[in-house]
């Protein structure tokens, strides 16, 4: 609360400079608070109309450099269960780091980092830290 407090007294001052007029931080918290609702419904409501009129992107695949851009909200979610089988499954990153670590060979006895979270944007399992970053944030995870 004390920066967003911070925040409101330094829009105040910019504000007062900007228009050359003064305002009370009361009847300016009350405009910012308008201002910033109507802007997040009408972005809602485009939102929505854009959904409804196109149907929703494939999601990327892995491999793909869309798992670099920011614009994408990639977050680290639980791996929803299935009735057979337990929400675990392989870290990408780490079988990949693994399988590089023994020359490139896909063998049996490569260990396997059980993870329960995945990217579900990009459908991978990933272990939260620091896999997780190091997929969406370089090129070359390995």
């Amino acid at each position: 609360m004390h920066l967003f407090s911070l925040c409101l007294v330094q829009a105040k001052i910019l504000y007062c400079k900007k228009t050359g007029s003064k305002v009370c931080r009361g009847d300016l918290i009350i405009q910012l608070g308008t201002e910033m609702s109507q802007n997040f419904f009408a972005a809602k409501a485009e939102q929505q109309r854009r959904s409804v009129a196109s149907p929703a992107p494939p999601a990327p695949k892995p491999s793909s450099a869309s798992r670099l851009v920011a614009q994408h909200s990639h977050y680290p979610e639980n791996i929803p269960p299935t009735p057979k089988d337990k929400p675990y499954r392989a870290c990408h990153v780490c079988y990949q780091r693994s399988v590089k670590d023994r020359g490139g060979q896909k063998r049996i006895d490569c260990k396997r980092r059980e993870t329960r979270f995945w990217c579900p944007v990009c459908k991978v399992a990933l272990c939260a830290t620091p896999c997780f970053q190091d997929f969406h944030s370089r090129k070359n995870f390995l």
